[in-house]
Parts: C-alpha cells; sequence; structure tokens
C-alpha cells in the first residue's frame, strides 16, 4: 500500500470521532422572550440654574453665585440632604459686540455670561412642584431637566429578567407540544443585551417669574425590561 493511501485511510479514521459526535448531538428548541415591568416612579431628578450677566467676568460670577447660594439655602431648608445636591457645571462666557455692519465681532467683549447649574435628587416625587416654585422664587431662571426614576431599579430589573424567562418557557413548552414532542432539559440561558427602562422625562428652558404656584407636574410611569435566549434539548 503506498503513503497516499495510508494518509487517506488515516483520514478517514480520524475524522471517524467526530461525524460521530455531530450524530449525536442533540435536537434543540431555542427561543427568546422579552419582560416587561411598569411602575410608577418615587424619586426624582431635578437640574437647576441661573444664568448672569455683568460688565466684567467677576460680576457676572459674584451675581451667578450670590444667586445660587440662595436656591442652595431653601433647598437645605427643604430638608434636602447634602448628598442629594451637586454641582452640575459652572460656566463663563463673553459677550460679543457688532461691527459697524452689525455683524457680531469677536474682537468686541461687551460682558461676561456666568451660568451655574446644580442637579437636585429628590427622595420625595411630592415634593417636585413645591421645590421648582421656590427654587424659582429664590432665584432661579434655568430649569434645564426634570426626570424621573425608581429608587430600586435593581428589583424591577430582576423581575422584568424572570418574566422574560417565564414566557420563553412558555414559548418553548408551547412549541414543543406543536411538534409532537416533548421538552427536555435546558441546555443554555443568554441574557441579551443588557436590561433596560424607558425614564420619563420633562425639559424647560425659559424666563421665570417670582410669587409661582407649585409647578404642576406628571410622574407618568416607567418601564423596565429585559431579553433572554433559551436553548432546550428535546426529549426522546
Amino acid at each position: 500500500m503506498n503513503r497516499l493511501a495510508h494518509f487517506l485511510i488515516f483520514l478517514v479514521l480520524a475524522g471517524l470521532p467526530f461525524v460521530a459526535q455531530a450524530q449525536e448531538s442533540p435536537r434543540t428548541i431555542s427561543v427568546s422572550a422579552e419582560g416587561e415591568v411598569t411602575l410608577p416612579p418615587d424619586m426624582a431628578r431635578l437640574i437647576l440654574g441661573v444664568t448672569a450677566e455683568a460688565k466684567s467676568g467677576r460680576d457676572a460670577l459674584d451675581e451667578a453665585g450670590r444667586t445660587m447660594q440662595a436656591i442652595l439655602d431653601f433647598v437645605s431648608a427643604q430638608g434636602i440632604e447634602a448628598g442629594d445636591v451637586q454641582t452640575e457645571a459652572i460656566r463663563l462666557n463673553p459677550r460679543y459686540g457688532r461691527n459697524s455692519n452689525g455683524q457680531i465681532d469677536y474682537r468686541i467683549i461687551v460682558g461676561y455670561s456666568a451660568e451655574t447649574t446644580i442637579r437636585l435628587r429628590l427622595q420625595d416625587i411630592n415634593i417636585v412642584g413645591e421645590v421648582l416654585a421656590g427654587a424659582v422664587e429664590a432665584g432661579a431662571n434655568r430649569i434645564d431637566g426634570v426626570s424621573f426614576g425608581l429608587k430600586d431599579e435593581t428589583g424591577a430589573l430582576d423581575e422584568a429578567r424572570r418574566l422574560a424567562v417565564a414566557e420563553a418557557r412558555r414559548k418553548a413548552g408551547f412549541l414543543a407540544d406543536a411538534a409532537g414532542v416533548g421538552l427536555g432539559p435546558l441546555l443554555q440561558l443568554t441574557e441579551m443585551g443588557s436590561p433596560s427602562y424607558r425614564m420619563e422625562i420633562a425639559t424647560m428652558a425659559m424666563d421665570m417669574k417670582a410669587d409661582m404656584a407649585p409647578v404642576p407636574v406628571a410622574p407618568g410611569e416607567i418601564s423596565f425590561s429585559a431579553s433572554v435566549s433559551l436553548v432546550y434539548q428535546i426529549a426522546d
């Protein structure tokens, strides 16, 4: 027997275990499903700001700082913890004049605009309207964001995962029954992507008036979702 024949026999014999393994691969049913939980929010986040203008940068910053301190004093008086208050941004920008043609000339500085913003976390969503109105009375002239969320998002996301697995299991059982086969053990469970949630958001940036009544706020609901993929063996 020549070398080529020996080599071909070796390839055939070496490939037999792989063929046998492929033939022994279990028949499977693959399904995917999504679970969703909708809950009312129990906390809120606000972004409040102050914009001040003056001839000099220092005067603009001083005015914005004094007003923001008044807002912080008001926030503290509402019982909001210091850990729930954070400075978001402090900005100082020049204000440019116009040339004889009426066009903005960046070589001409006529003053400065200072802006400072804070982020608040409110553990009680029932006071959102009062805090907004009170902050404006204290001097806030920007409301850059109002959003709602849950203090414990992990529990809601885990419930969405549980519902997703339950729905995938139901679908697998239905498909197996429709096909006239039995549903064997679970071979694989994969979470698809990352769990997510949709948050209600309202954004405002406008001139505010003092002596405001509490601002009407509609928190809405928050939806948490998760997706899974399951692979079951078909029972013999």
